[in-house]
């Protein structure tokens, strides 16, 4: 199918096509859309397996593209959904990758689930989406390119079972989620988090940095005001300049024996509390930029009960965290040291997901705990 009308409004895309007597069905589409203004509703046909770049590119006025029962889509062409005013959109689930700016600029756009099959975002996908509030993410593991979601200043959350990978490409930028000003909340892993990577991000209070991350990129948390707390896990080596500039941390939580690399100016303020492996607080006291903390004290030793209240006690036993003092029914919250909730649980106890630094919350207050 090549040839559309120019003011075509709902485009009637057809299953078969009769050539020489026989139903051949439509199994792709050539750029026969990009730039019809006039178009606002389209249905692709199951048979459909690739679509092109720029395929409804700068169709300003779609707002509806659906997907037949059974869609065989496999490929989304480049920029193929650019400039549209699509509100919403379920991928099929054979796409396995988003490449460059499929939805850049869809100013509509506030919602997208993305499919279990999928593997990667690209570069720029969903740039200057600004009123993309929410993305569902099905998969597994979903590597996430530069700018992806640049200036999508609406984003408040991204539904992910598992941690974001981010690119470890050197050579890219970063930017995953620069200007996403109201973004909460992200778990990511990978061997690095590139450069300005949650720039701007002023509403994030809560990121979990995954086992593994070896290097934080320049300005990657750049005026991220609303971050007080944050956990490095002890894969990292490497923090470069200005990488917190103008967030003031209330605690960080380093578990890397060795202390990373760090500037004299990778954080703006030194005031936090600085949570290390006991073994190491000699080396941190005495590490170029970590020496600035003036409060520095060891980790909260596995095992070893907390007290934080009247007849309240935290303790770690078989990997779970077990509270006395507390009712059976009594509801009990664990949030990583980043803030981000990661359990909840009844009759005193609460299983978690691995080892590392954990907030208790109770009717009665809080308490810190380690697993290691």
């Amino acid at each position: 199918m090549t040839g559309v009308a120019d003011d075509t409004v709902v485009a009637d895309i057809k299953d078969y096509l009769s050539i020489d007597g026989s139903q051949m069905p439509v199994t792709r589409i050539d750029v026969a859309f990009s730039g019809k203004t006039q178009l606002q509703k389209v249905t692709v046909p199951a048979a459909v397996k690739a679509l092109p770049e720029n395929m409804f590119r700068d169709c300003t006025s779609l707002n509806a593209v659906t997907f037949a029962s059974g869609s065989q889509l496999q490929t989304i062409g480049k920029w193929a959904f650019m400039s549209t005013a699509v509100a919403a959109i379920e991928i099929p689930e054979g796409v396995t990758e988003l490449p460059d700016g499929v939805f850049k600029n869809c100013l509509s756009l506030t919602e997208i689930t993305l499919p279990s099959n999928l593997v990667s975002v690209g570069g720029g996908c969903f740039y200057n989406c600004k009123a993309l509030t929410t993305v569902n993410v099905c998969a597994d593991n979903l590597t996430i390119a530069d700018r992806a979601f640049y200036s999508c200043e609406s984003l408040e959350t991204i539904n992910s079972a598992n941690p974001l990978q981010l690119s470890s490409d050197i050579s890219k930028l970063g930017m995953e989620f620069e200007g996403c000003k109201s973004f909460k909340a992200v778990s990511v892993a990978g061997g690095m988090i590139g450069s300005f990577a949650f720039d701007g991000c002023e509403s994030l209070v809560s990121v979990g940095i995954a086992e593994g991350v070896k290097t934080i990129g320049e300005y990657a948390f750049d005026g991220c005001t609303s971050l007080k707390r944050i956990l490095l896990p002890a894969s990292l080596q490497e923090i470069k300049h200005e990488t917190f500039r103008n967030v003031v941390f209330e605690e960080i939580t380093c578990l890397a024996v060795t202390p990373p690399s760090i500037r004299d100016n990778t954080f703006t303020d030194y005031s936090a509390h600085l949570c290390v492996p006991a073994e190491s607080m000699a080396a941190y006291a005495a590490a170029t930029g970590w020496k600035e903390f003036s409060n520095i004290g060891d980790l909260t030793t596995s095992g070893v009960s907390a007290v934080a209240g009247d007849g309240l006690s935290v303790a770690v036993c078989d990997g779970r965290i077990c509270v006395d003092g507390v009712g059976e029914t009594e509801m009990i919250k664990v949030y990583s040291a980043g803030g981000m909730l990661v359990g909840m649980g009844l009759n005193r106890q609460v299983e978690v997901p691995s080892p590392g630094v954990y907030i208790v919350e109770f009717k009665k207050g809080t308490v810190k705990v380690a697993i290691r």
